[in-house]
């Protein structure tokens, strides 16, 4: 199961639901062995939350190995569902209708597939590919902006409540960071080298302060960063790769070795 990039559950009102997406009322998931299989069809399913009884299904193609490490499989909307299956797919939430599908399209700047999960934040979708970070139109699946990048994506992708929206990115095995856009434009805002980000160090967002766990190859540090402006509030040194974790005001940091508990910045 996806442990080092994601919860091991969903949780809603009276129901836990491992690596799969769910809201009060339904349950998404992809079925079949396809799944790993390029150029293949496989199965996307809406189950009902309460009963776990079969609501519709929809079939899609999965053109490359899809982000299963980078779960939930799919991003829910008012009036859809979105997965990066057969390129960006969005359904109709009670019917399974197809509202529309993004496939590659370099001629109008739109790359997939995904190398991200996909973020939905007040009717956009936002996600990242090899070429970059995109966003559409969660509505009408149509393109809003792309930025170019030529590094490598790390989920997950934030979005933070300035209208700014945070992402990893790694050029190489040592050498990454951390990167803020604009929501509305797509303008690089800042950005912030760390090295590169460990499996399970995050990006994380706590009251606009971004924490990552990052390791350039000699040295290990969880760092605070300002989500506002990019700069640094602290760093801690750490034995090896980090793991973090933030909730209740805390910071809690795996080094395969210590077990820190640190106060988040207010």
């Amino acid at each position: 199961p996806p442990v080092d990039y994601s919860p091991i559950a969903a949780l809603g009102d009276g129901y836990v639901v491992s690596s799969l997406a769910a809201n009060e009322s339904s349950v998404y998931a992809v079925g079949g062995p396809a799944i790993y299989t390029p150029n293949r069809e496989t199965t996307f399913y809406s189950l009902d939350a309460g009963t776990g009884n079969f609501k519709w299904e929809a079939l899609t193609p999965v053109y490359y190995s899809p982000p299963v490490d980078y779960s939930p499989i799919a991003a829910l909307g008012d009036g859809y569902v979105v997965s990066p299956y057969g390129g960006i797919q969005s359904w109709d939430p009670s019917s399974g209708d197809s509202n529309w599908t993004a496939v590659n399209s370099p001629d109008a700047g739109l790359y997939v597939p995904v190398r991200t999960s996909l973020l939905v934040v007040d009717g956009k979708v936002y996600f990242g590919s090899n070429e970059g970070v995109h966003s559409l139109d969660a509505v009408t699946g149509e393109l809003r902006w792309n930025h170019q990048i030529l590094w490598e994506i790390y989920p997950p992708m934030l979005a933070g409540s300035s209208g700014k929206i945070y992402f990893g990115w790694a050029s190489g095995p040592l050498i990454g960071g951390l990167g803020c856009l604009d929501s509305q434009s797509g303008e690089l805002l800042w950005e912030y080298e760390t090295g590169r980000i460990a499996p399970g160090g995050g990006p994380i967002l706590h009251n606009e302060t971004v924490y990552v766990g990052a390791n350039d190859g000699e040295n290990a540090f969880v760092y605070a960063i300002d989500g506002i402006s990019g700069t640094l509030e602290w760093r801690i040194p750490v034995s090896s790769k980090p793991y973090i974790s933030v909730a209740d005001g805390v910071v809690y940091v795996s080094d395969g070795e210590h077990l820190f508990a640190l106060r988040a910045s207010p």
